[in-house]
């Protein structure tokens, strides 16, 4: 039996947009959400990342209903705002990973955590 798969990416396979004052739900296209989409039918799986829609253009019941659709889809959205989208996008794009000193292999590990150490890693290459 395969490990769970989590995804943590800047877009989920699931974009949201507002229109006419209504919560509309999509499937994304392009780059790794189209790539991945799959992996998010196995419930075992979890995919982490920016519903497409600003935290600032929505309320809080909004964000709560975006959070329940999305979990439906084993999705789990990163609410930011324009200003920190900007940001974390900028930040990301030049960001350098170091080599492990033992094998001279790129480590592309980052820790997830909500607010308990676990001391898990999620293995993460660039695509």
């Amino acid at each position: 039996m395969a490990s769970p798969v989590v995804i943590v990416s800047n877009r989920l396979p699931i974009s949201v947009k507002k229109s006419r004052a209504k919560l509309e739900f999509y499937a994304s296209v392009g780059g790794l959400a189209t790539g991945l989409a799959a992996y998010v039918d196995d419930k075992r799986n979890k995919w982490i990342g920016w519903p497409g829609i600003p935290s600032d253009e929505l309320t809080k019941p909004e964000r709560e209903q975006i959070a329940v659709e999305l979990r439906k889809s084993n999705c789990y959205p990163v609410f930011l705002t324009q200003n920190n989208w900007t940001i974390f996008i900028t930040v990301t794009a030049t960001l350098s990973f170091g080599r492990s000193s033992t094998t001279c292999q790129p480590d592309w590990r980052i820790t997830i955590s909500s607010g308990k150490p676990t001391g898990q890693s999620i293995p993460h290459s660039p695509v």
